[in-house]
């Protein structure tokens, strides 16, 4: 989803008839909600360190792009009931550099 997904699961319109999915931030990101046992991956809100939030029920990937930090993906692996893991983060920078990391904090591929 882009920003995430309400706690209490109602997709209802918000304020101003918009659409959580789109708009949701704090009650999101504070949440301690399972999503009903599913990995949500998102983006809206994002870190400044350049790397994307891996938590147990939520991957946060947007790093910054569009104010000059790496454009982020992940590589998914199924996991149980709908959750998922994350198998790589792949990452392009400024300037063209591209980088390649598993989870177990390998780097598998950089260059230009």
């Amino acid at each position: 989803v882009h920003a995430g997904l309400p706690p209490d699961g109602t997709m209802d319109a918000g304020p101003g008839g918009r659409d959580p999915r789109l708009w949701i931030r704090e009650e999101f990101l504070r949440s301690d909600s399972d999503f009903g046992g599913r990995t949500v991956v998102h983006g809206h809100t994002p870190y400044r360190d350049g790397r994307p939030v891996i938590e147990e029920t939520r991957i946060g990937i947007d790093t910054g792009a569009a104010y000059g930090g790496p454009l982020t993906a992940v590589a998914l692996a199924p996991g149980v009931a709908g959750s998922a893991s994350v198998a790589a983060v792949f990452q392009a920078f400024p300037r063209g550099v591209r980088s390649a990391t598993s989870t177990d904090g390998s780097q598998r591929y950089a260059g230009r």
